[in-house]
């Protein structure tokens, strides 16, 4: 046997024993067989609330689309700030000074004001186009703020959850908000069910 052979040998038993030795040192996972959902609306009230100051943000900004409307940034302010936890205390650092230090100025500015990107491509203000709040360089200012906290506050919600002691109830509070139920069938036809949003979805459901 050549050196190079010789020392492949090796590696490879050194591996092996090393993968040996792992297995051995953790712990099995046990899954269990029933899923007790009897808690699961105890468990997610600080979840049902984080999605309802969601709804509520979004619906405020939702209002710019009409051009009739004037924003104001107290308000805005106030859904994203209210509740014990609020949207702002959720959101990852670098969305909430994006949200509160450029897009409420934004939202404010382009509100009321109308704003025809097939003429204008650009201009410095945003304003409503068919209905549809967009700011100066023609982006939906709803989309862009609530799609984007679907991960920068919900999933980071969800994430924090996952890093403490994962107990029953923990699990509960994943699953709602991520937009699931504890209740929801396995099935390709969802459609059919009740309890089967998605993180999409949540911020309109009920």
């Amino acid at each position: 046997m050549n050196k190079i052979t010789l020392s492949i040998a090796l590696l490879v038993s050194i591996l092996v024993i090393s993968c040996k030795k792992d297995d051995e040192t953790k712990t099995p996972l046990v899954v269990p067989t029933t899923y007790d959902t009897t808690g699961f609306s105890a468990n997610v009230e600080t979840e049902r609330n984080l999605r309802t100051q969601l709804s509520n943000f979004a619906a405020y900004i939702r209002k710019g689309d009409n051009v009739a409307n004037k924003l104001a940034s107290d308000s805005l302010n106030y859904y994203f700030t209210i509740g014990t936890p609020s949207l702002e205390s959720t959101t990852v650092s670098y969305y909430t000074n994006l949200i509160e230090n450029t897009w409420f100025a934004n939202i404010v500015t382009a509100s009321q004001n109308s704003f025809d990107i097939t003429t204008t491509p650009e201009n410095t203000v945003g304003g409503v186009y068919i209905n549809r709040l967009l700011d100066s360089k023609g982006k939906e200012m709803l989309q862009e703020t609530e799609k984007g906290m679907f991960a920068a506050t919900l999933y980071n919600h969800l994430v924090t959850l996952s890093q403490g002691t994962v107990t029953a109830a923990t699990v509960d509070r994943m699953l709602y908000i991520y937009g699931a139920h504890g209740s929801f069938p396995n099935t390709n036809t969802a459609n059919k069910y009740n309890n089967t949003r998605h993180i999409h979805s949540i911020v309109h459901s009920t």
